[in-house]
């Protein structure tokens, strides 16, 4: 049962020598538990995230397949422990920073992609729109964050780069257009 933050007196009718004693039988092993778990509700800043594979979508202006990947950072409050408890901790003993870190980067990049796919932004249009689309992106990712227990603030993209065959196709563009210029 998870109550909420404070102090608590523990109540017990346990008598330390006596119930040694009577536990004896059973080497020394009670058969009543109790679980104690203290989460940390500070607020955890300047998370790096990145995307470990390329994501792809169709450019809308120039109709090519692009591999885009990108990095930043978001911060987070603990603001839901039993959700926290209950959909990532469960039964281990101990859970860091870097372990929830691994959980969140992995569940970025879906939402990343469709949000980039309904948008249409073309690969020139993403850097420039960089703050609109963490925008959009925090909002689709507060989901995500909610079932985790966490709420997400400050979420940015610091930078992109594509994949080497998107860089081909829009050097050939920049060829294209650079030549219609010249003539």
């Amino acid at each position: 049962m998870l109550h909420k933050e404070g102090v608590y007196p523990l109540r017990t009718a346990n008598i330390p020598f006596i119930t040694t004693l009577s536990k004896f039988m059973q080497f020394f092993e009670s058969e009543h538990k109790v679980g104690i778990c203290f989460f940390k509700k500070t607020k955890i800043l300047d998370q790096k995230w990145g995307t470990s594979s390329p994501i792809k979508y169709q450019d809308p202006k120039y109709d090519f397949p692009v591999g885009l990947k990108a990095y930043g950072n978001y911060s987070y409050p603990l603001f839901n422990p039993r959700n926290f408890f209950v959909n990532v901790v469960g039964g281990r003993a101990s859970f860091s920073i870097e372990d929830l870190r691994k959980i969140i980067s992995k569940r970025i990049i879906h939402p990343l992609s469709d949000y980039l796919a309904e948008c249409k932004y073309s690969y020139a249009d993403i850097d420039a729109n960089r703050d609109e689309i963490a925008e959009g992106m925090a909002a689709a990712l507060q989901a995500v964050f909610d079932k985790l227990g966490f709420h997400m603030t400050d979420f940015r993209i610091e930078g992109t780069n594509f994949d080497d065959d998107t860089l081909g196709r829009i050097n050939r563009i920049a060829d294209v257009t650079a030549d219609a210029f010249a003539a």
